[in-house]
């Protein structure tokens, strides 16, 4: 199954970067396109980028939630949520 990030744009959903040397990063979608190109996959993530520290090649884990804001989403076919997301 192909974990597109560009699935990702128009959700609440962040994407964890973490490396073994316990670096965490929380990142946009957005910006993983911006440096690995729109058809990238978490798996393309996981093979091209690198720890700034340690240089291992880290994991990349999409984490969405749900809104919280009390609003209502206004949107009027709101996309599904990729099944491959955790939501937290």
């Amino acid at each position: 199954m192909q974990r597109y990030i560009a699935h990702l744009i128009g959700h609440p959903a962040k994407v964890d970067i973490r490396c073994g040397c316990t670096t965490v990063r929380v990142v946009s979608a957005i910006w993983l396109i911006e440096r690995l190109g729109i058809e990238a996959t978490i798996e393309d993530g996981e093979r091209r980028l690198r720890c700034r520290i340690c240089r291992q090649y880290p994991k990349l884990r999409a984490n969405g939630e749900w809104g919280v804001t009390g609003g209502r989403d206004q949107r009027v076919d709101p996309p599904a949520m990729p099944d491959w997301v955790d939501l937290t």
